[in-house]
């Protein structure tokens, strides 16, 4: 991981304590887990990390920001130490690990009788190729 932050130019990383990382409980590796604390393209220090900032992690997942009575949070996880400053960027402390969620495909939440049945006689594939003509 060390490498791969080495050789990313403006990053902001946030890194999960050691007792964030001791009370986390998943089955996601390592690399998985810390791509989703990496945000490259941008070096945001705290001033910068305003309520309501979305930022986009190396590993495609959303990190909002939040500040509740002076107190900044990324994805509800609190900055307990901030802008540590990096060679290519800078780093804020964190006291959870963020962890990604698991990608779940949409679904059709209030089809219609008639569009569940078209559904079901095109196919999912026919109903993307007929989408695509329209």
């Amino acid at each position: 991981m060390t490498n791969t932050l080495d050789s990313m130019n403006s990053v902001t990383v946030f890194f999960p304590s050691n007792a964030a990382f001791s009370a986390t409980n998943t089955t996601a590796s390592t690399p998985e887990l810390l791509s989703n604390h990496v945000v490259s393209g941008t070096v945001s220090y705290l001033p910068d990390l305003t309520d309501g900032t979305v930022l986009k992690t190396q590993r495609g997942e959303t990190l909002a920001i939040s500040i509740r009575s002076g107190i900044y949070y990324v994805n509800g996880a609190r900055i307990t130490q901030a802008n540590l400053i990096l060679s290519n960027g800078v780093g804020h402390v964190i006291d959870k690990v963020l962890v990604p969620q698991p990608y779940t495909p949409p679904v059709i939440a209030s089809a219609s009788t008639k569009t569940a049945k078209l559904v079901a006689a095109i196919g999912t594939s026919g109903l993307l190729v007929l989408l695509s003509l329209i």
